[in-house]
């Protein structure tokens, strides 16, 4: 080793040069990366890295731009997906078009619907016809109960009938038989009363028909008054009766007033033709 100032040799272990006498620093022996650095507080921006886009990050963008590029030309193309209103609009709509067609079908042609095809008759079946008699006879009593009823309430008779007790003639035609229309207005009229929860009878119990059934324009059955209400069969176009023994087919039944002793009957003429 020797001496930067006058380029003297030095001894071993030296502490100042023999000759100019300048202190000798000996230069440690740690080596550089040895040595402990100085971390600063705030990151030095400039010593940072600065990212680079590698070449996966470089595929992936390509392969995002391409993802979009194809998802916009699909939607140009796309149907738009109905919304839940429109879903909602033509449920309504399919229900109101339900609606008006049970109408047309069921209630407003409820003549040709229910009343040809309530019961079709029992073929050879003796039962089927036995039990068409009792049938028929428990309604007439109810009706005739019904009307006698409303004489007992009202101290006079159903409308039509009154008119011929205060007249004193019976009615024409048959002895003592109502006219069709005015046995229906009868029977319409205790019913009504019967609707205002006075208790003449029970209209469940009876058979009706339209009048066209009724007066042979169209050959039908009858159904059960309930099922004519619900089907919107008006009581001003009802008649009432029973089904004929033989073959189950709708007839009046026949309302006989006597003026001699201010009586009503209700038979079934027709029940055992």
């Amino acid at each position: 080793m020797f001496c930067t100032t006058c380029g003297t040799k030095l001894p071993l272990n030296a502490a100042f040069c023999p000759g100019c006498g300048t202190k000798i620093e000996v230069p440690s022996q740690t080596p550089e990366w040895a040595k402990p650095r100085e971390v600063s507080a705030e990151p030095d921006a400039q010593a940072m890295p600065t990212p680079t886009v590698g070449a996966w990050d470089r595929a992936a963008q390509a392969g995002n731009e391409g993802a979009v590029r194809k998802e916009t030309a699909l939607g140009a193309t796309r149907k738009p997906r109905p919304s839940i209103v429109r879903i909602i609009v033509l449920v309504a709509l399919f229900g109101l078009l339900s609606f008006i067609l049970y109408e047309i079908l069921v209630l407003r042609m409820g003549d040709s619907i229910s009343m040809e095809t309530c019961e079709p008759p029992v073929e050879n079946a003796e039962i089927g016809g036995e039990w068409r008699v009792i049938k028929a006879q428990a309604m007439a009593r109810v009706i005739e109960s019904g009307i006698e009823t409303y004489y007992a309430m009202h101290g006079e008779w159903p409308t039509k009938i009154e008119s011929y007790a205060n007249s004193g003639n019976p009615p024409s035609g048959n002895p003592g038989a109502l006219p069709n229309s005015d046995a229906d207005a009868v029977v319409q009229q205790v019913v009504k009363e019967a609707d205002n929860n006075n208790p003449l009878l029970d209209p469940s119990m009876l058979l009706v028909a339209t009048k066209k059934v009724a007066d042979g324009t169209k050959l039908g059955y009858g159904m059960n008054f309930c099922d004519a209400r619900r089907r919107g069969v008006p009581l001003s176009d009802m008649a009432f009766g029973y089904q004929r023994k033989k073959d189950g087919m709708f007839c009046r039944f026949v309302i006989k007033y006597n003026p001699t002793n201010n009586t009503v009957t209700v038979s079934h003429p027709d029940l055992f033709k």
